[in-house]
């Protein structure tokens, strides 16, 4: 009686033990867990910029927005670096690539009447004659080089019907890009309600940069058009410094303006363009003098970083049975950054199941470092295949408690 009662238990429990291994076997694997690598890298030394002393300031990298501001931001009136947009918005609509001159623009009496105005009220202006053309080229040339309000006026209505239809495309176009400070209530700037910062000033200078044409023209000393015949460039200090444009300003609104753009090394090979806005300077000239130290600095103290490369493993995920599979980015993030500048990197790792294929999107990782957020996509450098059958079978048991030993784990 003794000995089958013996065996009856011992079957009760190789019975539990088997169903247990059974159970093991078929019951969902957990999800494997993430391990992060470095939260954040700092660039050594620190850095202060020579900002002017009146007025307000900014400095960013062709390619990459603004890398530094002073702490005036509030709109400002923007005197005729306003012209950068009516740059733009006539390139929008009416592209022009470098060697060509694009169509003709006929000059009427009415554009002849708003020159004399102009001319009256001391404005920038160049010379026009009824029945005349200037080509697009030409336009572009008396608008950036003299300055020329009225022909502000002219490309700004040509391109878009009427000069309240161009105005309201420079508004368009800055927002669309983001200007949240910027609003235009001319083609010109002479007019105080038109208004930017030097944030706004920066970014709208690297989009104008982007037209090869653009670069072309605000790098000419001089150009010769019908009528008005040679037209001489205000940025004095172009060549100066590596600058190579981009577009001065100047009311008794405004005060003295200027937004630079100049060639500088950062150590990332090629040469990166600066493109900085000083904006409420006294005159001109001061305006135009504080760019100098700000590009000295530039080059000084600020240098282009990897912060991750493509196919760098940033995370990994870790299952339980051991497989590991890497977070590796899609693409290599270089930046211009100040010495001193501290990145911190966010990892973002989607939940995943326990099998993950080769190449899925599993996240991104996100750097913030010098004021600019960068999203990078993540991709598994290798699968999660899931796991085999023995550690299925030998893992501890979901009913059991997790201080009671498991004799096969």
């Amino acid at each position: 009686m003794l000995r089958r009662t013996g065996l009856a238990a011992l079957g009760l429990v190789v019975l539990l033990v088997a169903a247990l291994l059974i159970v093991n076997l078929v019951r969902p694997l957990p999800d494997p867990t993430v391990e992060v690598g470095p939260r954040k890298a700092t660039v050594p030394v620190a850095v202060t910029l020579p900002w002017p002393a009146q007025g307000a300031a900014a400095l960013g990298v062709m390619g990459e927005g603004v890398v530094a501001q002073t702490t005036v931001t509030a709109p400002m009136p923007t005197a005729s670096t306003a012209k950068m947009m009516t740059a733009l918005v006539v390139l929008r609509k009416d592209p022009l690539a470098v060697g060509e001159t694009g169509p003709e623009i006929p000059i009427t009496q009415a554009d002849v009447a708003a020159y004399e105005q102009d001319l009256a009220q001391d404005q920038s202006v160049v010379p026009v004659a009824a029945g005349e053309d200037l080509t697009e080229l030409q336009a572009l040339q008396a608008l950036l080089l003299p300055s020329a309000n009225n022909v502000a006026a002219i490309l700004a209505s040509w391109a878009y019907g009427s000069l309240a239809g161009g105005v309201g495309a420079m508004n368009q176009e800055a927002a669309t890009m983001g200007l949240s400070s910027t609003h235009f209530v001319d083609a010109s700037g002479f007019d105080p309600g038109t208004v930017s910062s030097p944030r706004d000033l920066v970014l709208l200078g690297e989009a104008v940069m982007s037209y090869p044409i653009v670069r072309q023209v605000v790098a000419e000393v001089q150009a010769t058009i019908p009528v008005a015949g040679t037209i001489d460039n205000v940025n004095s200090l172009l060549g100066t410094d590596g600058i190579q444009g981009v577009k001065t300003g100047n009311t008794d609104q405004a005060g003295g303006c200027f937004v630079f753009a100049a060639e500088i090394s950062t150590g990332a090979g090629a040469p990166s363009l600066l493109i900085g806005a000083v904006m409420g300077l006294p005159t001109l000239d001061g305006a135009l003098q504080a760019a100098l130290p700000l590009i000295d600095a530039a080059r000084t103290a600020l240098r282009s970083v990897v912060l991750v490369r493509k196919g760098q493993v940033v995370a990994r995920y870790r299952t339980a049975w051991g497989q590991v599979a890497g977070l590796a980015s899609v693409r290599t993030v270089r930046l211009a950054l100040w010495q001193g500048t501290v990145a911190r990197f966010q990892l973002r790792a989607r939940p995943r199941g326990p099998l993950v294929a080769r190449g899925a999107r599993v996240g991104d990782l996100d750097i913030s470092a010098g004021g600019r957020e960068v999203k990078v996509p993540l991709r598994a450098a290798s699968g999660l295949t899931g796991a085999p059958w023995q550690w299925r079978l030998l893992r501890r048991p979901m009913v059991l408690p997790a201080q009671v030993p498991w004799p096969w784990r």
